[in-house]
């Protein structure tokens, strides 16, 4: 078909020509007979004009929807013979055509889909004869889409779409149809129907379609554009209203045109404020505003430009904008684009991560420690001043070196990769001694941390590494540790010479009071009563300087830190009624007054008694010294603070006083108020400075309120639960419980830190029908003793803490405990081996003569004189022992050491044997070992003599000797339990003895 698609310039040029013709004709002279062709023109004209008029109406309709259906009808409205119209859209993404618009000039053709809601037999046929008519024009717009090209179908009978069920309802039924183009792309198609009419469609109804349509086809691409140029200025005007940056828009004089929401927020100017003003007025000057224009209009578009503009306020607000020039359609300039965003905190951030950097930089150049930053593969990149410092190298010399390379000393190359790979997966070490070398080869000794340098990415970058040098440091570490090491020895030394000079006078000290107390008795039986007050005065001196003795081991014990704790429950009432009583001779002396004031509710304190009970000796005593006929007050009481219970001693005097400067000396030790007190009223100097350091160890202080004149009030503040800071583990402590026993059955204590022996002990007792009682610890063992007063007590020799020795001599001191028998054992389960001294009692010295003169009782032969063996290398003891035993009626024979012991028993076996353990060439534990191999001797009782305070010295020899009698295997277990069992029933008998006398 002829191309008839023209434009509304050329319809109009049509139409014009057509009117010419028309007007040429009328004026022939034969008009008359040219009717017709004056008819022809004049419809044609008017059907030009029609669609003239068309064309114009639907270009002013821009919404889409509308415009369709105006477009339908007024297509059905141009061709006179369609009878309805439709008009189909062209989706190219799913390539089909969809129906957008319908109409028609019969009512039950206006709306196809109303058919569906119909009733009756004609609702029937109408939407049956619908649905026929529509997959007529379906199937014919389907091939003008294809083809690109118009179609007229005038009889649907004879057409190739013709379906038979369809036939008879749509019989004789035309379409025409003609696509919708616009610049040859197809934007629809635009069909009309002409149904039971009878009258088909024409050429020239067709040819007007064919120009109706491209009119159309204009017009609906127009409304689409419209559409879409008003969502995209709809979108970009809400992105605008809702954008936290502020936009604007110029005009090609720089003036505001647009202003959003978001440049309010940013300079506070509502959006009529600013619009009509200048732009180039709210930059910091003309001039920049100026440079800004020229170089966007060179460059188009400009971004990322960092300036300042001017609030509202005042304030010049920083801001990044992105400027482009706005053209029109035909590529004109028509003003400028602008997005400004506030960069105000970014820049306060980068001014304080640069002041940041800067002190970041200054530190690590001022820094006094090496500072260095390595890459992953471990060069340096950087090194402050004390890096070049410290290692000997020119920066130039440091960067990019490798630190294993350049500095690690090669004994510690190992060390520094395990380092590295702590850090990547820790991602910090700290405080790693490393040995460096400088570049003279000098060795450090250094201290180095380092942390991991991350991207944002979180991967490895390198370390920052901090170096200390530490080789001075160590220098003066390895020197104070000598030093130390030193001082330590020296303090060793000092103790060990006070221990063995107090060792050494303790032997002629109890000489003195020895022989003073045997010629005191021996006078006043001669009847010269006037020696008797010479003779008290040498036991007075003797004891006194003995007690100095005393507290001066005391001390040394003490600083060298071997004074131990002996922990036990007891009474505080009947602890201090003892202390009471012991004092008053001394209250007497000076005629003083005592008045005790103690609390109701002052139960028990768990502490060291000994130590407690010298301390209140030594205040109480003291309070006597300095005040003559006065008062002398004893306030105890007992008080909560913070959950634990606390026991206070309060000691008032009305003495002498004391001056402040006399109380900062008080508590040293060798120091008193003054040289005059001294002179006047004597004494050390010791007993403060050992109170005190007694009332520390035991987890309190001593305190001291005076003023010359009034008095003096000293206060030692005890907790009611001491616990010993040596004791590694609270001791076990078992009685074992035999119920099947009868009552009066004796008890053995066990004292053993072993519970293996506590079982091998147990059966063993309880095979011999005793009871047993556990302890795993010398004090607890203590505490049990004086608790239980059992029959007999085994003592392991070795023990960790307060060992055998040092609790024997704690059991003999204390008169309440001392008359019970003790065997001393060790058994060694590994080796299951066994050793016991077999000693039937023990004496410390400086000898009690009351307490010995009862063990001679004990022993005391049927037939007297009884016979008794005195073992001791020390000839002025030997003496002393050999005229009392002669005084008790005893038959004393001697031997100096153990070799000569052995032949004194074998010319004549004793009743009863004193041995010292200590002696020259054969000690008392050999000479017992020799002893009791001897059937015939096993019996004789042996009472062991040991010093009171052992030195460091003694306690060795005296745990070597055990040792080597273990090491030679004096006893398989088996043996061993023999002769316990042989220890035991003495022990018994003799306990049950006593009890018989007494």
């Amino acid at each position: 078909m002829k191309d008839v698609r023209k434009t509304k310039a050329q319809l109009i040029h049509e139409v014009a020509g057509l009117r010419q013709q028309l007007a040429a004709v009328q004026a022939s002279p034969a008009g008359h007979e040219q009717t017709g062709a004056e008819q022809a023109l004049a419809a044609r004209i008017k059907q030009a004009e029609a669609v003239r008029a068309v064309t114009v109406e639907i270009a002013r309709e821009l919404d889409l929807t509308t415009l369709l259906g105006l477009i339908t009808q007024r297509a059905v409205e141009l061709v006179e013979a369609a009878t309805s119209g439709v008009v189909y859209l062209w989706d190219e993404a799913a390539t089909v055509l969809i129906p957008q618009a319908w109409h028609s000039r019969e009512e039950w053709t206006q709306e196809p889909r109303r058919g569906a809601g119909m009733t009756g037999a004609v609702g029937q046929h109408q939407a049956t004869l619908v649905e026929a008519l529509q997959a007529f024009i379906s199937s014919v717009t389907k091939t003008v889409a294809q083809r690109r090209e118009g179609l007229l179908v005038n009889d649907y009978q004879t057409s190739p779409y013709a379906a038979p069920m369809f036939v008879e309802r749509l019989g004789s039924t035309a379409v025409v149809a003609e696509p919708l183009l616009y610049r040859e792309r197809l934007v629809g198609v635009i069909a009309l129907s002409s149904e039971g009419t009878g009258r088909p469609f024409t050429a020239q109804d067709h040819e007007l379609l064919t120009l109706f349509a491209a009119q159309a086809a204009v017009a609906i691409e127009n409304a689409r554009l419209y559409e879409e140029v008003r969502s995209a200025r709809d979108f970009l005007q809400s992105i605008a209203e809702n954008s936290a940056d502020a936009i604007g828009t110029t005009d090609v004089h720089g003036r505001v045109t647009y202003w959003s929401p978001g440049g309010e927020e940013l300079l506070g100017y509502r959006a009529a404020e600013v619009l009509g003003q200048r732009a180039a007025d709210y930059y910091r000057s003309a001039e920049e505003a100026r440079a800004v224009m020229q170089r966007l209009r060179a460059e188009e578009r400009i971004r990322n430009y960092e300036t300042a503009l001017l609030a509202k306020d005042g304030r010049w607000v920083e801001v990044s904008s992105s400027l482009s020039l706005l053209r029109d359609a035909s590529g004109v300039i028509v003003g400028t684009l602008a997005v400004y965003r506030d960069i105000t905190e970014r820049k306060r951030a980068e001014e304080a991560l640069r002041d940041s950097e800067e002190r970041y930089r200054a530190l690590f150049e001022e820094s006094r420690d090496a500072i260095t930053i390595t890459t992953r593969e471990g060069k340096r990149v950087d090194a402050n001043q004390a890096a070049l410092d410290l290692f000997g190298y020119t920066r130039e010399e440091m960067i990019g070196r490798s630190a294993l390379e350049v500095h690690v000393h090669p004994i510690d190359r190992h060390k520094f990769y395990q380092f590295r790979q702590e850090i990547e997966h820790q991602g910090a070490v700290r405080d790693r001694e490393m040995k460096f070398l400088r570049k003279d080869g000098r060795e450090l000794d250094c201290l180095i941390t380092s942390t991991v340098w991350r991207a944002q990415d979180g991967s490895i970058l390198g370390y920052q590494n901090v170096i200390r040098d530490i080789t001075e440091h160590k220098r003066a570490q390895a020197e104070l540790r000598l030093a130390k090491e030193a001082a330590e020895e020296a303090n060793r030394a000092k103790s060990a010479f006070l221990a063995n000079m107090s060792h050494e006078l303790r032997t002629p000290l109890n000489a003195i009071i020895g022989y003073s107390e045997m010629l005191e008795e021996e006078a006043a039986d001669l009847g010269y009563a006037d020696f008797t007050p010479d003779l008290q005065k040498i036991q007075t001196a003797g004891k006194h300087l003995l007690a100095l003795i005393n507290d001066i081991l005391d001390l040394s014990k003490i600083e060298a830190g071997r004074m131990d704790l002996f922990l036990e429950t007891f009474d505080l009432t009947s602890m201090l009624q003892e202390a009471v009583t012991t004092i008053q001779p001394l209250v007497e002396k000076n005629r003083n007054a005592l008045a005790v004031h103690c609390a109701d509710d002052l139960g028990t304190i768990r502490a060291d008694l000994t130590k407690v009970r010298q301390s209140l000796f030594n205040l109480l005593s003291n309070a006597c010294k300095f005040t003559a006929q006065g008062t002398i007050t004893l306030a105890v009481s007992r008080e909560t603070v913070d959950g634990a219970a606390w026991v206070t001693f309060r000691v008032t005097d009305t003495g002498i006083g004391m001056t402040p400067e006399q109380m900062g000396r008080l508590f040293q030790a060798f120091a008193q108020a003054d040289a005059s007190t001294t002179r006047q009223y004597g004494g050390t100097g010791l007993g403060l400075a050992i109170t005190r350091r007694f009332c520390q160890m035991m987890g309190g202080d001593i305190t001291v309120a005076s003023a010359p004149g009034q008095g003096s009030t000293f206060t030692i503040r005890l907790p009611a639960e001491i616990v010993d800071p040596k004791a590694a583990a609270t001791p076990r402590v078992e009685v074992v419980p035999a119920s099947a026993l009868p009552d009066g059955t004796p008890t053995v204590l066990v004292i053993d830190d072993d519970t293996t022996v506590h079982d091998l002990m147990q059966r063993f007792l309880r095979r011999e029908g005793l009871r047993m009682a556990t302890a795993a610890s010398g004090q607890e063992g203590l505490r049990l003793a004086r608790e239980l007063h059992p029959a007999v007590i085994t003592l392991d020799v070795m023990m960790p803490g307060l060992d055998g020795w040092a609790v024997l001599t704690a059991l003999k001191a204390d008169p309440s405990v001392a008359d019970i028998p003790v065997i001393m054992l060790t058994i060694v389960d590994n080796k299951n081996l066994g050793y016991a001294l077999g000693a039937a009692d023990y004496l410390t010295k400086p000898v009690d003569w009351d307490r010995l003169a009862a063990i001679l009782q004990k022993y005391r032969c049927a037939h007297p004189p009884c016979t008794v063996l005195v073992v001791e290398d020390d000839t002025d003891t030997r003496d002393m022992l050999r005229r009392l035993l002669t005084r008790e009626g005893w038959a004393v024979s001697e031997a100096t050491n153990g070799r000569e012991a052995l032949e004194r028993v074998a010319a004549s076996q004793p009743e009863l044997i004193l041995l010292d353990l200590m002696m020259p060439e054969m000690d008392g534990f050999a000479f017992i070992e020799a002893l009791r191999q001897q059937d015939a001797w096993r019996s004789i009782p042996v009472v062991v003599v040991t010093a009171k305070d052992l030195t460091p010295e003694d306690r060795r020899r005296l745990n070597g000797c055990v040792e080597q009698i273990l090491q030679k295997g004096a006893y398989s277990r088996e043996e061993l339990l023999h002769e316990l069992q042989h220890l035991v029933a003495a022990c018994v008998r003799s306990g049950r003895a006593g009890m018989e006398e007494g």
